[in-house]
């Protein structure tokens, strides 16, 4: 028995760092089941306006981001100025102009446990207090647009 979806697909472009770029098909937007973003809730999110092609405060929304990212203990993958480049360029791949863009930073994979030295990826290239681990690999960071 198929489940049909009640609500359409609106996601017009994504980016992910699993995939190292823009995606534009909604099946291949996704992030891992175990992602501490998803069973754990440790990540950062924020939402930004698309206004006539524009990006509304895009500025103070990254600046909110990056308070936040500190405040979490979420490192995050890439410089400021990459961060900015990655919501441009999906904004402008989604080929809309009015919208909204949603992105998440998280520490990235890990265990099923509710203990922060589960996550393996919070020690890229950078001494964490959160890793215990051995194991480093990259996390996950990602923006959407809807």
């Amino acid at each position: 028995m198929e489940h049909e979806r009640r609500i359409p697909r609106r996601y017009s472009a994504m980016y992910s760092s699993w995939v190292g770029g823009i995606v534009t098909d909604a099946a291949a937007m996704n992030v891992p089941l175990d992602d501490h973003l998803v069973h754990r809730g440790h990540g950062v999110f924020d939402t930004a306006t698309l206004a006539d092609g524009r990006v509304y405060r895009l500025h103070a929304h990254l600046d909110r981001l990056e308070r936040s990212a500190a405040g979490a203990r979420v490192p995050l993958l890439y410089s400021r100025e990459r961060l900015e480049q990655i919501v441009l360029q999906t904004a402008a791949a989604s080929g809309r102009r009015d919208g909204s863009i949603r992105y998440w930073a998280s520490v990235g994979p890990g265990d099923f446990s509710f203990l922060p030295d589960g996550c393996v990826c919070v020690c890229r290239r950078s001494a964490s207090p959160m890793c215990h681990s051995s194991s480093v690999i990259d996390g996950c960071a990602l923006a959407g647009l809807s």
